[in-house]
């Protein structure tokens, strides 16, 4: 599999099984072995995420994926899968559907116009050019009107279509093969195509935070979301929360994992006053802490978390607040981190009634104390 953003230089051979994942940067004259995955590019190479497993790298195991054994193989699935003809005719509908109802504003008001000048003509002493510059000012205004609501209808069809279809989404596993949400998910992807650009005008704006909160969306006050655009904005909002004071740029909030055909959705949690810069992402399952930054450019892996204060860059990411912000700042954050490891082994060692837990502590100058509990 070869996922978006790959760039494979000459001489690079991928072997069977084998996932150059997100952003992945294939070194000139490379061999990737079968079954193995990576990620992203460190040092002018991609970075090794998994070896895979032994049998998958050894044998000729079978390639075809959830998908292709509920679409093409046919087999029993639970859910009827619609064929490939009725998708054709769904898809090609909608279309039909999409150029009338986004052509019809202009021709209503063409019609209409044309009564009230024929109305007009009969009775009114107006000059040809008086009557020119009433007619513009009223095809603004009534093109402006329709169009209005015709990008209103459009919305207020794909929130409705959304819950019904939906309702709101649980994390877990939906493979092609085991769950109708992946068809069902290509369903309301033709209904949202209705809407065409419409959000477009909508970034930055207090109005796509509203949108995105009656999609099911958790999102805090006074979010920026998406200023310069999004491609693709957030594709399951409900597993999406955002607190207060955060800027989301042209960056992927996606909740969704496909990983050799294994469908999984994952939450997203963005903190309160963070900022993801122009074509950074997070992964399915990631989530970042209050007052922290993802730099242009950067990838939060699935079930990483950045820590609070801290600045991120790379894909994948690491973290660079040393660098903007200096040493003491950097030692804080550790701080903090050792906090939180303290806490979770004094979690686990108290689950177990262990009479001998200890608590280690790195404090900021660096020595280590322990306390008997």
């Amino acid at each position: 599999m070869i996922a978006d953003r790959c760039v494979l230089l000459p001489g690079v051979t991928v072997e069977r099984n084998t996932i150059m994942g997100s952003g992945s940067l294939g070194k000139e004259n490379t061999t990737y072995p079968a079954g193995s995955i990576w990620i992203g590019s460190k040092e002018g190479n991609a970075v090794l995420w998994s070896h895979g497993e032994e049998q998958e790298s050894t044998m000729k195991t079978e390639t075809i994926t959830p998908f292709g054994k509920a679409f093409y193989k046919h087999v029993k699935t639970g859910f009827w899968v619609m064929p490939l003809w009725l998708h054709v005719i769904y898809n090609l509908s909608l279309n039909i559907f999409r150029t009338i109802i986004w052509s019809s504003p202009i021709i209503v008001s063409i019609q209409l116009i044309a009564r009230i000048l024929r109305h007009i003509s009969e009775s009114s002493t107006h000059t040809i050019v008086e009557i020119g510059v009433y007619t513009f000012f009223l095809l603004i205004i009534l093109l402006s009107f329709f169009y209005a609501t015709v990008a209103l209808i459009t919305i207020v069809t794909e929130i409705l279509f959304k819950w019904l279809l939906f309702g709101r989404r649980q994390s877990g596993e939906y493979n092609w093969d085991q769950s109708s949400y992946c068809q069902r998910w290509q369903l309301y992807i033709g209904i949202q195509r209705l809407r065409q650009n419409v959000l477009e005008h909508f970034c930055g704006s207090a109005y796509l935070c509203i949108y995105y909160r009656s999609l099911g969306s958790h999102i805090g006050r006074n979010v920026c979301l998406y200023p310069t655009g999004g491609d693709p904005m957030m594709t399951e909002p409900d597993l999406v929360t955002i607190g207060d004071d955060t800027c989301v740029d042209d960056a992927s909030i996606i909740c969704h994992l496909n990983s050799k055909g294994r469908f999984t959705l994952n939450p997203l949690v963005i903190g309160n006053r963070c900022v993801l810069r122009s074509q950074s992402r997070l992964m399915s399952g990631a989530s970042m802490e209050d007052d922290s930054t993802l730099l242009e450019h950067t990838l939060i892996i699935s079930g990483d978390a950045t820590d609070e204060g801290t600045i991120w860059q790379g894909w994948p990411a690491t973290d660079v607040t040393k660098k903007f912000r200096g040493k003491r700042v950097s030692m804080q954050i550790e701080y903090r981190r050792s906090i939180r490891r303290r806490d979770s082994v004094l979690h686990h060692q108290v689950a177990k009634n262990d009479p001998s837990a200890i608590v280690i502590t790195l404090v900021p100058d660096e020595n280590i104390q322990k306390t008997q509990l």
